[in-house]
């Protein structure tokens, strides 16, 4: 199985001026017709990752417990779904890279602000490698698509083929 690497903190960012945080009141009927009311705040935060292709998870630390409702462009680590927590995993997969961004909704019964901090993690090792111009004539052209649980994607294409070819693919660390 593959690794991860920390990435550190400058890897994403929130971008504020699409992202919101709202107090919100919400009054719930119980199975005896009590009526509960629960306050709270919610939130819309869009997430920007500067290199979505290095980045395989992006750990969001919220000051407070949140539960998340929505995650869209990404997939959540199903804890965070189910209970509130403070720590959210997410995980990145495909993204265009005109729209390298996540969004998160989500709330909280207690008071938060903007803050989250945000830590990303990438596999350990390099992608393949490409093949190199000077030694194949066929205009190989080579993109990783995707990296999720340890496993990559890539797309290949070739300019020319020569049905006699054999051509060889070295994975790091295989």
């Amino acid at each position: 199985a593959v690794g991860h690497r920390e990435l550190g903190r400058s890897c994403a960012l929130l971008d504020q001026p699409v992202s919101s945080l709202w107090d919100y009141t919400e009054t719930t009927e119980d199975d005896d017709g009590e009526k509960k009311t629960i306050s709270g705040m919610q939130f819309n935060y869009r997430f920007r990752v500067l290199n979505w292709k290095d980045v395989e998870i992006v750990k969001l630390t919220f000051p407070v417990n949140v539960l998340v409702d929505h995650i869209f462009e990404a997939d959540v680590d199903e804890a965070a779904v189910k209970k509130a927590t403070k720590v959210v995993y997410v995980k990145l997969g495909l993204a265009d890279p005109s729209e390298s961004h996540f969004q998160i909704m989500g709330r909280t019964v207690l008071t938060m602000s903007r803050e989250v901090q945000i830590d990303c993690y990438g596999v350990t090792g390099p992608p393949p490698s490409p093949p190199h111009s000077a030694e194949c004539e066929l205009g190989v052209e080579y993109t990783p698509t995707s990296h999720l649980d340890g496993t990559i994607s890539v797309d290949i294409s070739f300019e020319a083929w020569d049905p006699g070819r054999v051509v060889s693919l070295t994975y790091w660390g295989e």
